[in-house]
């Protein structure tokens, strides 16, 4: 069990580890797969825009007003048809069939001031635009909402949608998005391919594209309708996420609100407030679809509507907004979500509702302050893991869907905000909090007693703090100063334990995805360190004279042992000192004298670390304080009472994928950082490093099963194994172009397989370098040949047969 969180995230991952033990290793394979598809997102905010209804938003920026705002709707239908035209915002409005008087929001951010919304009708929303546009963010609403015009207090939410105009999308290029904007238009062309038309209107938000598919007969005049608009925007919105990590591992923005904002066209985005971006919208080919397309296609696609996508219907008692964290995980939650795991809560009805109702929960201890930030994701990740667990035991087996625990928990939100304080008590078995003095303000001298008690409380721990800080360093070496000639210049092959990954004497921080082969990798290193052969085939090791150590406390010492062998670890000079399942040598204060007299005696070079969440003494790894601190112990034992020149540790990644869990205060103290995470398909895995002269590009690793050794392939990272995988899938399909039609050019035969697409023969979502890379793949493969016939001439492709006849020859095979 990764012990890399709180004490309550120990207990509700234990929960889930004890499971894991009683199931067979089949059933561990199956969850492995399924839990990779389901993650715990939380709603993002459209571009960088608050919440509706949130104040803070100020942020110090300069701007100036955009030019060229049309003032009016006017009658502008007719010049809007134009595919590849500009539009105003006016004109926008016209295609997605707005008429003078219907109401839209206009909202802004201006520089150093909070979000703002008013209320106007569509006719003099342009006007309106371009009065906020200077030095200001500006976004609009393309589903009509409730009137009547106003300005400040609410935009109108969901419920106050009139029409269902518009289904817009948010693709932002940016880091965990889309690469650039050649992705974003070619995932926008693989939506189009699947939903069956283009969207209406682009428009270029300055970090991105905002697609939208215009409706054309979304009035929501009744309750049913607006009901079936709320479940099909739900579905709408999790099928194109799931799409948009599927293709490109690119994460979407929450696209199913029905009042979600989009960029004016014609203003600034501040996003960047050193690098303003003006905004665009370009009219599509797209025709509008109507509703019974939406919903045809959803069903064409397999987008299942699930119960949490039900609109949650009552006043608002307690709106979210003004929800706080509580400082610490209440001992009732602590108990109550391990036990969701128990044979004694086996779901009895539907396995979705199961997880809504413990979502509510968890929504209810959010209100009453009786759960962290962290505590709540560590929960919602547990919840994550037991539904998916149900979904194999009870019932017939399923997959989550996409962001179901996501989606259950915001539905769960909702529903809390509408109970009385009553009933969410009662949620949580009316429980109570032992009483502090400062919660007790009946009167003044109350009052006085408990400002006086929290002061006092902060007080104690801001000098706790300081003193652990001081207990943890203050046995290190005191500073080494002197002039540059006073230091001797390294010889070149001494600046590197491990080349260009590794600084000597350096500490290197490995970062990895659960199950993602953490150990094996440090096993892999262990053996080069002693051997002095390359490490992963590519990087150069300086062998190390003394021995190489492990602190275990993940893996069972006799497992590890069994791997290392595997590996080919030579026998005489791996220490291992297995912790797991007993108590801490760092933490104890004998154990860790004895322990690092052991590893002196055994003369130890590299200490590594396997893993950092358990190997913590402090209490709280998301604090930078404490986790600085313990960096340098964990320095002062390997280096001062230990003797060791290099420290590898490990830290599992959080639940992305992509970062370590825990402080960042981990990351700034490695010399170098060395992440290991799976491919989308949760089998391949790859590898970078970044660090201090440290720069090595994501690759492909091979692993060979019967050594237990892995190598850097050179194929790539993830997105070029992506595109060498679409490359092939497309060789196929270019065969089929040059049968049709042998001698084609490369251009003619990527237009073909285009066709291809368009007639709906090829569902692959590609670009046209993914054709000719899958040209030139299957001439490397022997199923195409290349025929060139001189410079400046096309080069001919055909299918590789031997009774073909070569191009310029007669029927009887002479040349003419």
């Amino acid at each position: 069990m990764s012990a890399e969180l709180t004490p309550f995230q120990q207990k509700a991952e234990g929960a889930l580890e004890a499971l894991n033990q009683r199931a067979n290793s089949g059933f561990v394979a199956e969850i492995n797969e399924i839990l990779a598809r389901g993650a715990v997102r939380a709603a993002d905010e459209v571009d960088g825009l608050p919440d509706a209804g949130s104040g803070d938003a100020s942020q110090a920026v300069r701007g100036r007003r955009a030019p060229g705002i049309d003032l009016g709707v006017g009658d502008r239908a007719d010049r809007c048809g134009v595919p590849g035209q500009t539009l105003s915002m006016a004109e926008v409005l016209a295609v997605l069939g707005y008429h003078g008087e219907e109401f839209i929001a206009v909202c802004c951010r201006p520089i150093s001031d909070v979000f703002r919304a008013q209320v106007t009708t569509a006719r003099q929303a342009g006007e309106v635009a371009g009065e906020v546009s200077e030095r200001a963010c500006v976004w609009f609403s393309p589903n009509a909402t409730t009137g009547p015009v106003r300005q400040g207090g609410r935009r109108g939410d969901e419920g106050d949608v009139t029409r269902w105009a518009a289904t817009p999308l948010d693709l932002d290029v940016e880091t965990g998005g889309f690469a650039d904007i050649a992705e974003a238009e070619a995932f926008i062309d693989a939506l189009s391919t699947a939903i069956g038309t283009r969207p209406t209107v682009v428009i270029h938000s300055g970090h991105g594209l905002q697609p939208i598919w215009a409706v054309s007969d979304g009035r929501r005049d009744d309750e049913q309708a607006w009901e079936a608009t709320y479940r099909l925007t739900r579905r709408f919105g999790r099928w194109a996420a799931e799409e948009a990590m599927n293709l490109y591992g690119a994460k979407l923005d929450t696209v199913s609100d029905l009042s979600r904002l989009v960029r004016v066209p014609g203003t600034m985005n501040w996003k960047d407030p050193q690098h303003p971006v003006p905004t665009s919208a370009v009219r599509d080919t797209g025709r509008p679809l109507t509703v019974k397309e939406i919903e045809d296609f959803l069903d064409r696609v397999s987008a299942v509507e699930i119960e949490s996508d039900q609109p949650v219907f009552g006043e608002i008692v307690s709106d979210c907004e003004a929800w706080d964290f509580g400082t610490e995980d209440c001992a009732y939650v602590q108990a109550m979500v391990p036990a969701w795991g128990q044979e004694s809560d086996r779901p009895t009805a539907g396995r979705h509702q199961w997880a809504m109702k413990r979502a509510v929960k968890l929504a209810s201890a959010y209100r009453l302050g009786c759960i962290t930030e962290d505590g709540l994701i560590a929960a919602l990740e547990a919840l994550e893991a037991y539904l998916t667990y149900w979904c194999l035991e009870v019932g017939d087996h399923r997959p989550l869907h996409y962001d179901e625990i996501g989606g259950a928990f915001r539905w769960a939100m909702s529903k809390v905000q509408t109970f009385t304080d009553e009933r969410v008590r009662r949620e949580l078995g009316d429980h109570r909090h032992p009483q502090r003095a400062e919660e007790s303000c009946d009167s003044v001298a109350s009052f006085d007693e408990a400002v006086n008690a929290r002061l006092h409380r902060l007080r104690v721990e801001e000098a706790a703090r300081q003193l652990f800080a001081r207990e943890k360093t203050d046995p290190a070496a005191p500073f080494d100063a002197g002039l540059l000639a006073d230091f001797q210049e390294q010889p070149l092959d001494q600046l590197w334990r491990i080349g260009d990954l590794l600084p000597a004497d350096g500490s290197m921080l490995v970062v990895a995805q659960r199950k993602a082969g953490k150990t094996t990798l440090m096993l892999n290193l262990a053996r080069c360190l002693l051997t002095g052969e390359l490490f992963l085939g590519r990087f150069s090791c300086r062998k190390a004279t003394g021995k190489v150590a492990i602190l275990n406390y993940e893996v069972g010492g006799h497992q590890l042992a069994t791997w290392a062998r595997g590996v080919g670890v030579p026998e005489d000079g791996l220490v291992l000192a297995n912790v797991r399942g007993r108590r801490n040598p760092l933490a104890h204060e004998e154990d860790r004298r004895t322990l690092a007299a052991l590893l002196r005696d055994q003369g130890v070079e590299t200490v590594i670390v396997d893993p950092f969440g358990q190997a913590f003494t402090g209490k709280n790894q998301n604090d930078a304080g404490e986790v600085d601190a313990w960096l340098k112990d964990l320095g002062i034992f390997a280096r001062t009472e230990v003797g060791a020149r290099d420290i590898i540790l490990t830290a599992h990644a959080g639940w992305n994928g992509e970062r370590t869990r825990g402080s960042s205060a981990l990351e700034g103290w490695a010399d170098s950082v060395v992440t290991l995470t799976f491919g989308s398909d949760q089998q391949s895995r790859y590898l970078r490093a970044i660090g201090r002269d440290v720069g090595v590009d994501e690759d492909l690793l091979s692993f060979d099963p019967g050594t237990r050794l892995m190598a850097m392939t050179g194929v790539g990272s993830r997105k070029q194994a992506t595109r060498v995988s679409k490359a092939q899938d497309l060789i196929q399909p270019v065969c089929d172009a040059v049968r049709d039609k042998p001698g084609a050019s490369a251009t003619e035969v990527v237009n073909r397989v285009r066709g291809l697409r368009n007639d709906g023969a090829v569902t692959i979502a590609f670009q046209d370098n993914d054709v000719r890379k899958a040209i030139a793949a299957a001439v490397e493969q022997g199923l195409l040949r290349r025929e060139e016939l001189g410079p400046g001439k096309p080069i001919k492709h055909y299918l590789v047969d031997p009774v073909q006849p070569q191009s310029g020859a007669d029927p009887a095979g002479r040349a003419s």
